[in-house]
């Protein structure tokens, strides 16, 4: 039975991710980067925004902002298919939407309603997201190695957070430094296939989708954000081995992550997931790091003292 996940109705931040099979090493550089680009695309399309990501030769993790909920015009949802499908596909349905317009039949608007439907129902939903980017890498590496079958081991994790910039740059931070944890690089900005070198290198894009996580400072600056995340990437290289499997369990555990307040309204109004499983969950809450986030998981991680 597939487990059920902490979702919002509409609007959500959360910490999503997927591994290869057999935990496997699989992706070259050039699959990383088109795993990159499909998954901006893919955001684009279901109207999300990657606030950042790493991606690494057998797993990826994503920031993702499911952003609030709005009908859209003819023309906003042309853009949408235009950012997944391009240009061209994206003039078709305009003209064709157009001539259903024009015609004004009940046949041609029934037809103009499931059409655009059909597109909206995979938007605003992280499981649709999800499903459809995974299912895309797996045709895309299997075309290219000849291979069939499941690129995956399971299901993918999700991680429901807090609307706060104190989560959201823990959340940011644990996934910015993946490679540094694995011993790829000393600093993030020097692994390519992260949001944050992404940033560094100056793409604008990039930095407006980083700095959006500082959710008390609307439309702050690149030059501060940069300053202001600086500090707390670097510092991960000052965790102890120890510290660092410690704050691996929590993130990969977790079910919600925010302030202790946050964990505890989740755990109320999601009550059924955490009491759906062999060994029903209660509310775990325990600090990490310099934030003093609390983080509530279905698992207690090793060694992690309950508060």
């Amino acid at each position: 039975m597939r487990k059920l996940r902490l979702k919002n109705d509409g609007e959500g931040f959360y910490h999503v991710g997927s591994r290869c099979v057999d935990r496997t090493f699989r992706f070259d550089d050039d699959d990383k980067t088109h795993i990159v680009d499909q998954m901006r695309r893919m955001a684009a399309f279901c109207g999300m925004e990657v606030n950042t990501y790493s991606v690494m030769t057998n797993h990826f993790h994503i920031l993702l902002h499911v952003l609030p909920e709005r009908e859209l015009t003819d023309d906003e949802l042309a853009s949408r298919v235009a950012a997944l499908y391009g240009q061209q596909k994206a003039e078709d349905c305009r003209v064709t939407w157009a001539a259903y317009r024009r015609n004004g039949g009940k046949a041609a608007l029934s037809r103009l309603e499931e059409e655009r439907g059909a597109l909206l129902r995979r938007m605003g939903d992280l499981s649709i997201y999800m499903k459809e980017l995974k299912q895309w890498i797996s045709r895309d590496y299997n075309k290219k190695v000849g291979r069939v079958g499941t690129l995956w081991e399971d299901r993918f994790w999700s991680c429901l957070l807090e609307d706060s910039a104190e989560t959201l740059s823990s959340v940011a931070r644990y996934i910015d430094c993946n490679a540094v944890r694995a011993g790829i690089v000393e600093r993030p900005e020097d692994y390519k296939w992260c949001g944050y070198a992404e940033a560094h290198a100056g793409r604008e894009a990039a930095q407006k989708a980083l700095a959006a996580i500082f959710r008390d400072s609307p439309g702050i600056a690149w030059a501060e954000t940069e300053e202001r995340y600086g500090w707390l990437l670097h510092a991960v290289s000052d965790t102890s081995a120890g510290g660092k499997s410690e704050q691996d369990a929590v993130f990969r555990r977790a079910l919600a992550l925010g302030s202790r307040g946050f964990i505890l309204e989740t755990y109320a109004r999601f009550r059924e997931v955490f009491n759906a499983r062999k060994r029903p969950a209660k509310p775990f809450v325990t600090d990490i790091g310099e934030t003093a986030d609390a983080i509530c998981a279905s698992h207690k991680p090793r060694r992690l003292g309950v508060g």
